[in-house]
């Protein structure tokens, strides 16, 4: 379980979904927007947390 506060910045994201297969849990991917969102971000730990934002292409994740 993790209290960091995890954003999307959906401006930036291209919904390449690198997020959703790192912690499927905590990141969703919106069918209609063509971007990922955060669904849950407690129930992934902090380090699949920090692999999405690193695995980002763009740099949409925020992590902190």
């Amino acid at each position: 379980m993790s209290d960091l506060e995890v954003r999307v910045d959906t401006s930036i994201c291209i919904g390449f979904g690198n997020c959703v297969r790192t912690a499927p849990e905590a990141f969703a991917f919106d069918d209609e927007q063509g971007v990922a969102t955060v669904a849950d971000p407690a129930a992934a730990d902090e380090e699949r947390l920090a692999l999405a934002e690193q695995e980002c292409p763009t740099g949409a994740i925020y992590v902190e």
